[in-house]
């Protein structure tokens, strides 16, 4: 058994989706996440925890005859060494988080240089002006 901080954001989003108000603790066995509230103990399904992110492009071999000298090289930068846990923010669940990285969005920076340019793109990824203000909202209280 491993304590999990109720801050965690696996802990708050699970929270959130199980309607728990006050979490009394939080722990984790065998890679199962648990929720203690004063009236129950919760076993949190891993749902909704998918990693959104675009994969890396899967290298094929080179066909025969193909010269490996002048195939173009693969693009760098994975992104997911800086990733942040959008689902943090109120408001936004496994479904936004993927429509934010389908913007290129993957850290808070990210996001707060997106509202800054007037939040871009954002009704053609359908993501709602209640949702952008509940974002904004968030990082302004947070220095991250």
């Amino acid at each position: 058994m491993r304590e999990v901080d109720r801050a965690d954001p696996r802990v708050t989003a699970a929270a959130r989706a199980l309607e728990i108000t006050m979490i009394q603790r939080a722990w984790e066995e065998d890679g199962t996440l648990f929720i203690q509230d004063p009236f129950d103990v919760y076993e949190v399904v891993s749902q909704g925890y998918t990693d959104t992110l675009p994969k890396e492009p899967e290298t094929s071999p080179p066909q025969s005859g193909e010269d490996t000298a002048t195939s173009p090289p693969q693009s760098g930068g994975d992104k997911r060494g800086g990733l942040d846990d959008f689902t943090a923010i109120t408001g936004v669940g496994s479904v936004t988080a993927q429509k934010l990285h389908d913007l290129e969005l993957y850290t808070y920076d990210d996001l707060r240089a997106w509202l800054a340019n007037g939040t871009p793109d954002a009704e053609d990824y359908e993501i709602s002006d209640h949702t952008v203000g509940q974002i904004e909202a968030w990082l302004s209280q947070r220095l991250v």
